[in-house]
């Protein structure tokens, strides 16, 4: 009992989020003011620079907007909160991936298929991390329609998938190089239990700069 009112009391002092204040309070206000800021600003820059960039922009802010709504809520929605994440990030990196003309079609290809891929693991990692938090507050997202230890395995083979996929597909389009070492690392990093958040930003920022190096040696 007087452990978890030290807990209560710990989390009531921890500097909050400053949405989190009173709607009359001036950080509150402060806060909307740059938010609001933080939207209209790019909206003016592609409207005065690109056009085509801004239909481009306008679609991320649609899609943001869908995704936590109060109205919308695609987060709360189970199966369809992981395939918006995964698509989120694919639309963030395809117009720089289209624009790497040194990449052939098929690896672009592969490319997305991968940040899709990554980019819904992330989202089940951090379900998995929040687990007992969301079954505490009822809140529905697809690693809720498991227990923990279940949805962590789902977790891992779901991983174990898509290095399997990269590792084939490697050897098609002849980045073997890249395919080899990044599921080689992958199996080692799953056999040690010790695939999580952190771990999978790097795996994907290597795996993009092996892709890189092994096409760059393929073309010499």
């Amino acid at each position: 009992m007087e452990t978890d009112l030290r807990m209560t009391n710990a989390v009531k002092k921890k500097k909050r989020n400053l949405f989190c204040d009173k709607k009359t309070s001036v950080e509150y206000k402060s806060a909307k003011i740059v938010m609001y800021l933080l939207l209209i600003i790019p909206v003016l820059i592609a409207l005065l620079l690109d056009r085509e960039f801004l239909f481009y922009l306008i679609c991320g802010y649609c899609l943001s907007y869908s995704y936590s709504h109060p109205k919308i809520k695609l987060r709360n929605i189970p199966l369809v909160d992981l395939v918006w994440h995964g698509f989120w990030f694919l639309f963030l990196y395809m117009p720089f991936i289209i624009e790497i003309e040194m990449f052939s079609f098929e690896i672009k290809l592969i490319i997305f298929v991968l940040i899709l891929w990554s980019s819904t693991l992330v989202q089940m990692g951090q379900q998995i991390r929040d687990h007992k938090i969301d079954n505490i507050n009822k809140t529905k997202n697809t690693m809720q329609l498991f227990d923990k230890r279940t949805a962590q395995l789902l977790f891992q083979y779901t991983f174990l998938i898509m290095v399997g996929f990269f590792f084939m597909i490697s050897f098609f389009e002849n980045i073997y190089i890249s395919g080899t070492i990044f599921s080689v690392f992958g199996i080692i990093l799953l056999k040690k239990n010790k695939i999580n958040l952190c771990n999978l930003q790097y795996i994907f920022g290597v795996w993009i700069i092996l892709i890189l190096i092994d096409y760059i040696i393929l073309k010499i």
